[in-house]
């Protein structure tokens, strides 16, 4: 009987502070994957793939208060031809130039190794390492998601060991990418990544290559 009080006790006080402090805690675990770290004087401020609408317009943000001297983008694999009417559509890269022209602002296209174009966060690593080799290229700061930045933050710096690249990497985040912490719950995009996130880490941890079923955001 007094061990069932005892684990009744231990139960409902487990769940009231699991309802008191649920906030903190989905907070706290949200920060695990979020990384912001950039410096100024970056040699080039690189938009990585991925809802370039948004990444574009942070790339031109932190290139004007001079943390980089020129913004890059990387060269992702065209999807647009697997549709029905592709031609309704804009490309990723059309997207950034066009939001870059009308910033009044140049970007640089960093090619890629592969024919189809990069198809992961790897292979956006693999080109840049080669561009970096190239181009004497000693500074980089990413511009990407906020809750993939810590995956690609993991990935560029692995990568570029792996090539025999020397160079900083950072990753630059807005304070509103900073703000999505709270209440991530609540978005139907940020619960889907947060879900998944942790096993796409790992997958991470254990390759330094694209796997198929990983789709990058």
């Amino acid at each position: 009987m007094k061990k069932s009080i005892a684990l009744i006790f231990i139960l409902t006080a487990t769940l009231s502070s699991l309802l008191l402090f649920h906030e903190k805690i989905l907070q706290s675990y949200a920060k695990l994957f979020v990384v912001s770290n950039a410096t100024k004087g970056a040699d080039i401020i690189l938009i990585l793939a991925g809802r370039p609408q948004d990444r574009v317009l942070k790339a031109i943000e932190a290139y004007k208060q001079g943390y980089g001297k020129k913004i890059c983008y990387t060269d992702p694999a065209k999807y647009l031809s697997e549709l029905k009417y592709p031609e309704i559509f804009l490309s990723q890269q059309e997207i950034i130039k066009k939001t870059a022209m009308k910033e009044n602002v140049k970007v640089y296209k960093i090619p890629s190794l592969r024919e189809k174009g990069a198809t992961s966060t790897f292979d956006e690593a693999y080109d840049t390492a080669a561009y970096a080799k190239k181009h004497s290229v000693k500074h980089i700061i990413l511009v990407t998601s906020a809750f993939h930045s810590r995956r690609a933050l993991y990935a560029f710096k692995k990568i570029f060991e792996k090539e025999g690249v020397k160079a900083k990497i950072e990753v630059y985040l807005t304070k509103e990418d900073l703000n999505r912490v709270k209440g991530w719950w609540r978005r139907e995009i940020d619960l889907s990544s947060l879900v998944t996130e942790p096993f796409k880490m790992i997958i991470y941890f254990l390759r330094a290559s694209n796997l198929k079923f990983v789709k990058e955001r």
